[in-house]
């Protein structure tokens, strides 16, 4: 079931509602005032990955470098950074965990339940992978923040998650026997990227393989129950579009979250669990718009059972997820579901707030195959969305870089631990 809220509602929502200060009143719009952005968090993490290249007179940019499409492939330029954003206000101070290494580039990045501890995943520079690691987010005597690497080999392990339970989720393009893996026959012909996990204490001694899919599994996300959501693209006749699945730490019991029976998009990306069932993730077409979109809500609790319907219940002996009955509601009504440029922008990787909003990076213009057509990358800062007047508030905005995976730095309910046949739970 799809809500869409029109562009007449919006504006009565926006008019109506009571705003925080220095937000904009209008929708879909941004509003550059530095005086703080109210955020109910001290600090977040996020990082930056780089566009434009300037050796002397030589400029490159690479707008899409493989995120035209809306799976993340790798896309390597050096100079990016993993950073810490304290206080969380575009005149924050903005520290680098990772000033040693000048030439690496991220793709994904989580912080622990308890909130002292991030997961990264960075390519050092040209001639390396891909690899996870760890960093404490408390400086030590030395000023420094200490780093861990947990996978290396010939693959690119990205969008790394933590666990219930001490274990560490993430996408990965590794051999799944020694024959290979298998390539993605549409398009491109690009490995395919499946799901494994590691503890944090072992690292590659204690690294699991998924069971391999067809085509692309990305973007994972932790779920209440001590499962994990994550983003399959299914390419099969006809079919050809990106749903949402769950699974077990183990790679057992996987199940179907939600679009398997109908969506607004066609595309549904870097979802993140507001509370049990109930998801706001990204919307969008499976290629051309640089892996952004709209932003959807996902309800797919149970309706009829009213346990279900209460987030502080015990839902021992109920069945809540309700995926072929699930309700989207898109809560940016004027960003395209199509591929189309976009006259507000479009938004990439969000995670909730404890206040309800959302925190997400968004960027002005077409974002779509205009800006790699003009060579003009779209502008990614960060930014609070606030889902009930429909505006943007400026979180911070470095414009040499692309603001990306900005998440609050908080401690937060670790789930139950699911156990498996590896890891039985007494």
């Amino acid at each position: 079931m799809l809500k869409r809220l029109p562009h007449a509602v919006a504006l009565a929502l926006v008019v109506g509602a009571a705003m925080p200060a220095g937000m904009s009143a209008c929708t879909n719009t941004t509003s550059t005032s530095s005086s703080g952005s109210n955020l109910p968090v001290s600090s977040i993490l996020f990082i930056q990955r780089v566009t434009t290249i300037v050796q002397g007179d030589n400029i490159t940019i690479d707008v899409a470098g493989g995120n035209g499409q809306v799976i993340d492939y790798t896309r390597y330029e050096p100079g990016g950074k993993l950073n810490i954003l304290s206080p969380a206000r575009a005149d924050g101070i903005v520290t680098n965990l990772t000033s040693q290494f000048t030439t690496a580039d991220f793709n994904g990045a989580d912080v622990s339940f308890d909130g002292t501890q991030a997961v990264f995943s960075m390519m050092k520079d040209a001639n390396d992978r891909y690899h996870l690691y760890t960093v404490s987010l408390t400086a030590n005597a030395q000023g420094l923040f200490e780093i861990h690497q947990k996978t290396a080999g010939d693959q690119d392990d990205i969008n790394p998650i933590y666990l219930a339970g001490g274990r560490i989720a993430f996408a990965t393009n590794q051999m799944y026997t020694a024959m290979g893996t298998r390539a993605d026959e549409y398009e491109h012909s690009r490995i395919v990227s499946q799901l494994a996990t590691i503890s944090i204490d072992g690292g590659d001694a204690d690294r699991r393989l998924f069971p391999q899919n067809l085509s692309h599994s990305v973007a994972p996300f932790s779920r209440y129950d001590g499962s994990f959501g994550y983003s399959r693209w299914e390419h099969l006749g006809g079919t050809n579009d990106v749903k949402i699945f769950a699974a077990s730490p183990g790679g057992t019991n996987m199940i179907a979250v939600a679009g398997q029976h109908g969506k607004p998009v066609n595309s549904l990306i870097n979802l993140h669990e507001i509370s049990p069932n109930v998801m706001v993730g990204i919307g969008t077409e499976r290629d051309r718009t640089i892996h952004a979109g709209a932003l959807i809500q996902i309800d797919a609790r149970n309706q009829a059972d009213p346990v279900c319907l209460d987030p502080t219940a015990d839902y021992t002996g109920h069945q809540c997820l309700d995926e072929e009955h699930a309700q989207f509601t898109v809560l940016t009504p004027n960003v395209p579901l199509n591929a189309d440029p976009s006259p507000v922008g479009r938004y990439r990787e969000p995670s909730v707030l404890p206040d309800g909003r959302i925190l997400t990076s968004w960027a002005d213009g077409p974002v779509n195959d205009l800006n790699e057509l003009a060579a003009t990358p779209p502008d990614f800062g960060i930014y609070v969305y606030d889902p009930v007047a429909h505006t943007n508030l400026l979180v911070y905005n470095d414009r040499n870089y692309w603001d990306l995976n900005a998440i609050a730095i908080m401690s937060r309910t670790e789930p139950p631990v699911i156990g498996d046949v590896q890891h039985t739970i007494d």
